[in-house]
């Protein structure tokens, strides 16, 4: 095993660990458990990606490529896309899906309240 890269928190070294995983490589993200003694404890370092030996380079390869990766052009911009069927209109308070559903059912009648 060798510690291929040290990331910076939890999330990155679970983020890269899945990562690595999707392309068929088992990784193992180590200290995660350590991350509770901050304050006793450095606070870098402690996390650590580790790779198999002979998966090592690949690995490697591939978290740099990971992290220098840039957005696609216009990706930021959102489209909207209409409905494919107009909104229901909302109905409080009724269980039916329907939008012509009658309104809500009369009380019922339980007879005098308190009586034994």
């Amino acid at each position: 095993m060798q510690r291929i890269y040290e990331p910076e928190n939890l999330m990155e070294g679970e983020l890269l660990q899945q990562m690595l995983a999707s392309e068929g490589i088992e990784a193992h993200l180590v200290g995660r458990h350590l991350l509770g003694g901050t304050g006793e404890l450095p606070i870098f370092g402690l996390l650590g990606l580790e790779v198999d030996n002979d998966q090592a380079a690949s690995a490697r390869e591939l978290i740099t490529a990971y992290i220098g990766a840039q957005p696609l052009p216009g990706g930021s911009r959102r489209t909207h896309h209409p409905s494919p069927r107009p909104p229901r209109p909302r109905r409080l308070g009724l269980s039916c899906p329907r939008a012509d559903c009658p309104g809500p059912p009369p009380p019922e009648d339980h007879g005098p309240v308190g009586r034994l």
